[in-house]
């Protein structure tokens, strides 16, 4: 992401709490979408590229993400 944007994005990690805790991490995920759909596009080749990370490039996955949140 630094070198799109030139600083770096953090990212609320999921934990086993309440919702609300969960509803901030898909908002923290909606506000980076298409940096996240941009990181997943350019190193979608890359075999080093963690495989959870390949849904930011699925729109099925912000779908689910926007109705949840």
């Amino acid at each position: 992401m630094v070198d799109t944007y030139g600083y770096f994005l953090n990212l609320k990690q999921l934990c086993e709490t309440r919702w609300n805790s969960m509803h901030g991490c898909f908002a923290s995920l909606l506000r980076v979408h298409s940096a996240l759909e941009l990181l997943a596009f350019k190193f979608r080749g890359a075999d080093d590229f963690p495989g959870a990370t390949r849904g930011f490039g699925r729109c099925s996955f912000w779908e689910r993400i926007k109705d949840a949140e």
